[in-house]
């Protein structure tokens, strides 16, 4: 049987809007991108390191 092996994703040790002092906005969409899949859905904390309250 074959043993399947799992990419180590790792997530940044910071979240991204804490580290520069901003807050997410709705509007700005260029930063926004950067969380998103290239299907549109949002990822996940554990990949993108952002904090549960900037995720929101």
């Amino acid at each position: 049987m074959k043993v399947v092996t799992r990419k180590n994703d790792k997530k940044p040790e910071t979240c991204y809007f804490t580290d520069r002092g901003i807050k997410p906005d709705y509007r700005d969409v260029e930063t926004l991108k950067l969380f998103l899949t290239p299907r549109g859905k949002i990822l996940s904390r554990a990949k993108t390191g952002i904090t549960a309250k900037n995720q929101r």
